[in-house]
């Protein structure tokens, strides 16, 4: 058996999930190659129309890392892979969503409304834009198969993983 051990960015929690060695190989062979170059991501993350606060925040999700026994695998570099893959392929979802974070946030600064139901009306405004602008990309058959493709490869080898 090989040790996943994965810790919490913001918390510094760890949690380790016992895996087969079988497992741990998949998963540092699929995990482990680059798919953009360090200069790709950081560029585009700077070219997003996107508030600093939220690049800062992708910065972030780069870094984070899990261990499989003794290697590390960078899988927050390949979630930002998939990121900007699914804004390349989906610019309507995209856009949705940055439009409803923006409005989320807006209402939340509000005085009264914002201490009252900020922590409710961000994430459903997200949510919202997103799958406003979900249902407008996903109407095109060939992007859904591209999009479920994607995410399959990108993340099967710890889809399947009983946490």
């Amino acid at each position: 058996m090989t040790k996943l051990l994965i810790e919490n960015p913001k918390t510094f929690k760890k949690k380790s999930i016992d895996i087969n060695e079988e497992q741990a190989s998949v998963i540092i062979s699929e995990l482990h190659d680059e798919v953009l170059t360090d200069e790709a991501i950081h560029s585009t993350l700077n070219n997003l129309d996107i508030p600093a606060e939220l690049k800062v925040i992708l910065s972030q999700i780069k870094s984070f890392t899990i261990s499989v026994g003794n290697t590390i695998v960078k899988i927050g570099r390949r979630i930002l892979e998939l990121l900007i893959y699914m804004i390349k392929e989906n610019p309507k979802a995209a856009q949705g969503l940055i439009i409803g974070s923006l409005l989320g946030f807006i209402f939340s600064t509000i005085p009264v409304i914002g201490w009252a139901l900020g922590w409710l009306i961000q994430p459903l405004a997200a949510i919202l834009g997103l799958s406003l602008g979900y249902i407008q990309d996903i109407k095109d058959e060939t992007l859904k198969r591209n999009i479920k493709s994607a995410v399959n490869d990108a993340f099967d080898s710890v889809i399947n993983i009983k946490t």
